[in-house]
């Protein structure tokens, strides 16, 4: 799953870290939209040459989703629809906090 990839990246990461004596902080970004709103930008990116995902492949992920603060991780969620500028302060804030 994602989640076990994403695990095996971060510990590896986390070892290499702890060899070299530096504590490694990791703050997981979630952005939210609406389900219309993010199949509209895929559509959007699809239209102007990017790639799409299919009809099934995204109600899937849709129903599947689970947030990875339940993980243990520190999590910082953003709305998506939100001023990007908003967005933005909030995570350098968020950065500042953890260090």
């Amino acid at each position: 799953t994602n989640l076990e990839s994403f695990n095996k990246v971060v510990n590896k990461h986390k070892k290499i870290a702890e060899n070299a004596d530096v504590n490694l902080t990791v703050l997981v970004v979630e952005v939210f939209v609406q389900p219309t709103v993010a199949k509209n930008r895929v559509a959007q990116r699809a239209s102007m040459g990017g790639h799409d995902v299919a009809e099934e492949r995204f109600n899937r992920f849709i129903e599947d989703y689970r947030s990875f603060e339940d993980e243990g991780f520190s999590v910082l969620k953003l709305n998506g629809e939100e001023d990007i500028e908003l967005n933005a302060s909030l995570l350098e804030k968020t950065v500042r906090s953890l260090r």
